[in-house]
């Protein structure tokens, strides 16, 4: 008696298969697409959206997700120009705002005072994102808003060898200097005490 066989057939050409194979074959088929599925469930969250979408499934205004790509605050994926969040990062965001703002409740809010929010911008200023990768200064078109709040000057000196009619330009040197951090935390403890004597007063 002749061995039976199941024939497949690709294209032009045929796959044979013992029972027992394609059996076999079946079995992993089914099992395969079971653990894709299973893994279309627990992925759902690594989905992409725009700060639109973002917005639409938080209920947080889509400037929020933006500014906050913008700072760095946020993870996110940039495609040239368009930025895209995963959702998992977006309801974790959209939970730590909720929080940070039932914490803030009821506390009186002072950084709508320019020279607070000056001296705050001070503060939070770190000179390392004045550079780039390879230690020069990044063109001013691509220092942040925040970090250039930050800077006192950048000063650019050329560096020449030889002399007369030797004389040659060879490069440059930058220096950054920062605002004064100690004099914005002064603004900043004068305003708090100021607050505390006018509430003191009140009471």
């Amino acid at each position: 008696m002749a061995d039976e066989h199941v024939l497949i057939q690709f294209r032009d050409e045929f796959l044979a298969l013992s029972p027992e194979q394609f059996h076999e074959a079946l079995e992993r088929g089914r099992t395969l697409m079971t653990t894709h599925a299973k893994s279309d469930t627990c992925h759902v969250d690594d989905r992409i959206v725009d700060a639109a979408g973002a917005a639409a499934i938080t209920s947080v205004p889509e400037s929020w997700f933006e500014e906050r790509a913008r700072r760095g605050d946020i993870p996110h994926l940039r495609f040239g120009k368009y930025v895209r969040f995963r959702i998992a990062d977006v309801l974790e965001a959209a939970s730590s705002r909720q929080q940070n703002t039932k914490r803030t409740e009821g506390l009186v809010l002072i950084t709508d005072d320019p020279v607070l929010r000056d001296a705050i911008l001070v503060l939070r200023a770190d000179i390392r994102k004045v550079f780039d990768k390879d230690g020069r200064v990044k063109p001013l078109s691509e220092i942040d808003a925040d970090t250039a709040a930050g800077i006192e000057s950048i000063k650019i000196k050329d560096v020449y060898e030889g002399e007369g009619d030797y004389r040659m330009l060879v490069g440059e040197t930058v220096s950054v200097t920062m605002r004064d951090k100690l004099a914005a935390i002064s603004t900043l403890l004068d305003t708090f005490e100021s607050l505390s004597r006018n509430q003191g007063a009140s009471q």
